[in-house]
């Protein structure tokens, strides 16, 4: 997929219609497109986040989740597709913290294919989980 392919304005449609915060990234974590969710939920224009890591989204303390952090001062490494989402916490332009589920699939074939990065925002999910817990543990 080539940069020209991700400002095609159908491919930009579908983008901006997911109801889940989206990300193109490059091998090396850079953002390349975000669609309006991601604007919404993490403060950013994209145009802010283009060519910035992915691990801007995401607390110091989860960085080693996404493999992007530099290992012991080394190049950071490639930012691998996993087929199972991760459940952590994001963090929105003004510092404050909210809970995720990523997962990042290949946008084509070949090592060096962008990926997709899917995030889920789950603080409604944890709420509802909080409640059920309290009322369960709630004396009779």
């Amino acid at each position: 997929m080539t940069e020209t392919s991700l400002q095609d304005t159908s491919f930009r449609q579908l983008l901006d219609a997911t109801p889940d915060a989206v990300v193109i990234v490059d091998r090396l974590g850079g953002m390349l497109a975000a669609n309006r969710e991601v604007e919404r939920l993490f403060g950013w224009t994209e145009n802010e986040l283009l060519g910035r890591p992915i691990g801007l989204l995401i607390p110091p303390r989860f960085q080693r989740v996404l493999e992007t952090e530099p290992v012991s001062g080394v190049e950071p490494q490639p930012l691998a597709a996993k087929a199972s989402a991760v459940s952590l916490f994001a963090r929105r332009r003004d510092g404050s913290e909210f809970p995720i589920e990523i997962s990042r699939s290949p946008l084509g074939p070949g090592d060096g294919a962008p990926i997709v990065a899917t995030i889920r925002d789950l603080t409604e999910w944890k709420r509802a989980q909080e409640t059920l817990f309290a009322r369960r543990n709630r004396p009779p």
